[in-house]
């Protein structure tokens, strides 16, 4: 005997299935054709409801798509009619030190401890162009040996002070004095390789 799949049969009895002209168990059957008319019934109010629903959202769209084109235009007015003001109206600073001095002359511990921070970028740019490696100021710093840089324990002290406000935040109280000597050791190290 030998054993074949009639696809034809089978598809007799999903049509018989849909159509409600067989069961598969008796008089009891479920008919898919009463299934398939509450289906269609269904789908159709579900179909009413979404375009509802998208109708509503693309009004919607397009309301913020056009306020949005209008609110950028009335920036590109405003902002094509607006003047940058520096500052400070005065001159500006000639050198890089002398922006980074004018940053700490404001006064304050936040304008203090900036000035610092773009001292110590200012140093590890100073020491690239010197030619030493590394990834870090620390590292730099590490490379050098001492009758090639007269400053070196400067450049450590003020490089050490800009750590403690970088890692330990707020929690690092930097006084106006501490700030002053930290400045005055950046300038000495800088005037040492006449870098500004």
């Amino acid at each position: 005997m030998q054993n074949y799949l009639n696809v034809e049969y089978i598809f007799f009895l999903i049509y018989n299935l849909l159509t409600g002209g067989g069961s598969f168990t008796g008089s009891d059957a479920f008919y898919a054709s009463e299934f398939y008319s509450q289906l269609v019934t269904i789908w159709g109010t579900l179909t009413f409801v979404a375009t509802i629903i998208t109708l509503i959202l693309l009004t919607v769209l397009l309301y913020s798509a056009f306020r949005l084109r209008a609110i950028r235009a009335i920036n590109a007015k405003f902002y094509a009619d607006a003047i940058i003001v520096p500052d400070d109206p005065g001159k500006e600073p000639a050198t890089r030190w002398e922006g980074i001095e004018a940053l700490y002359d404001k006064g304050g511990e936040s304008n203090w401890r900036q000035a610092i921070i773009e001292a110590d970028i200012m140093l590890d740019d100073m020491l690239t162009v010197q030619g030493y490696d590394g990834a870090t100021v620390g590292e730099k710093l590490k490379t050098v040996e001492e009758p090639d840089f007269n400053t070196l324990q400067y450049a450590w002290a003020a490089h050490k002070v800009r750590n403690n406000i970088a890692h330990q935040g707020q929690d690092f109280i930097l006084t106006e004095r501490e700030a002053r000597q930290t400045m005055r050791w950046f300038e000495q190290v800088f005037a040492e390789f006449k870098f500004q």
